[in-house]
């Protein structure tokens, strides 16, 4: 009779609050239970892993035995404010010893947004009116961390998780568009490390909260460069091109060894070549036509011819 008392307690309780309710924390506190049975728990888990404010998440426990085992079930708390919601049930699956119970999404627990810290802890109630939980000192699951004590009982710790994004892109020549192999890809804030991209350029950061980041790029043989990313509630891609401090590039990001031509500077130059055979032209004509003799001036006749000794005024040789 006891232990059904306690049973239909328990429900009318959980009918009552149904939906995710707060369970307030008196001052008094709750009645001991004793340490769990060596062995009672053979195996407990979590899945998934990580938890985020819209995710909910279920518990798995093994037991040795389901032998005058009448309700198994789990307590949720927020440790930082002190605050447990409804106890969670766990059903036996069929044929096994294996007892599973899942919460709501952590929105439907006052409290339970972005980076609180929660636990939980599982009960097992046996029709002799014991009962054992999880966890014990010292812990015999090593895939659990042991949070803060509440209400004077250890819980298996869960933080609620930002959402977070991936962050892939390429690294490119800013001229070919050749992918740059093995650049330097560091992103600030944050504490993930430095990056180096792969045989296509590529670069990928995972789990980036939402907010504004800066890719500082770097590769010997071109300028140094700092990009601006946004992630916004979903994956993002950026492309990160890079300028030849030699201005030019290699195929796959390599730096070559001669200067490409620039179709302005080709002009020039051959605007430059022809003005200067013009002005050699020129020059050459003007220094040619000052060293050409002068020519006798056509207003002044042919000279005269010299006189004979016989010639007279008078056109009449002497004795004539």
């Amino acid at each position: 009779m006891r232990t059904s008392g306690r049973l239909a307690v328990l429900l009318a309780v959980t009918a009552l609050l149904a939906g995710g309710a707060l369970l307030p924390l008196g001052s008094a506190a709750p009645a001991p239970r004793p340490a769990a049975t060596a062995g009672t728990f053979l195996s407990v888990y979590q899945s998934p892993i990580e938890v985020t404010p819209t995710s909910s998440f279920t518990v798995h426990a093994e037991l040795s035995s389901s032998t005058n085992v009448t309700l198994v079930y789990f307590t949720f708390c927020q440790l930082t404010s002190s605050k447990c919601y409804l106890p969670i049930m766990m059903t036996r699956s069929a044929g096994s010893t294996w007892y599973t119970g899942t919460t709501k999404s952590m929105t439907a627990y006052p409290g339970m947004t972005a980076g609180v810290q929660g636990g939980y802890n599982i009960t097992v109630d046996y029709a002799n009116g014991s009962n054992a939980t999880a966890p014990v000192l010292p812990n015999p699951f090593q895939n659990f961390t042991i949070a803060q004590t509440i209400t004077g009982e250890n819980m298996f710790e869960v933080t609620v998780k930002p959402f977070v994004f991936p962050l892939t892109g390429r690294v490119v020549d800013s001229t070919s568009g050749a992918p740059i192999v093995g650049a330097t890809v560091a992103l600030s804030p944050g504490s993930l490390p430095a990056t180096t991209t792969n045989a296509t350029g590529g670069y990928a950061f995972a789990g980036l909260a939402n907010g504004s980041y800066n890719l500082t790029v770097s590769k010997t043989g071109y300028e140094p460069k700092v990009y601006a990313v946004t992630i916004a509630g979903a994956a993002a891609s950026k492309v990160l091109p890079l300028t030849s401090t030699s201005g030019t590039t290699g195929k796959g990001g390599g730096t070559g060894n001669s200067t490409p031509s620039s179709p302005f500077l080709s002009r020039t130059t051959g605007l430059l070549l022809l003005a200067g055979v013009i002005l050699a032209v020129v020059v050459l004509a003007v220094v040619m036509l000052r060293r050409r003799p002068k020519s006798p001036s056509p207003a002044a006749g042919p000279a005269a011819a010299p006189s004979e000794p016989g010639d007279r005024a008078g056109g009449s040789p002497p004795g004539t």
